[in-house]
């Protein structure tokens, strides 16, 4: 199970230790994940609208 969602449902048969360092593994690599893809995505949008603004400019 390759989700945030999975890792919890898997953590919940683990022991205690072993259920709480995953849920905590599980849990930064999703805040990661999800700040690299806000980071890339406001750099393509920065990228898209400096084109756009090149293109328009052009008569």
């Amino acid at each position: 199970m390759a989700t945030l969602g999975g890792a919890l449902a898997v953590a919940e048969r683990l022991p205690a230790d072993a259920a709480q360092a995953l849920t905590l593994m599980a849990r930064a690599a999703f805040t990661v994940a999800l700040q690299f893809t806000a980071l890339t995505g406001g750099a393509l949008m920065l990228l898209a609208s400096v084109l756009a603004a090149r293109m328009l400019k052009r008569p």
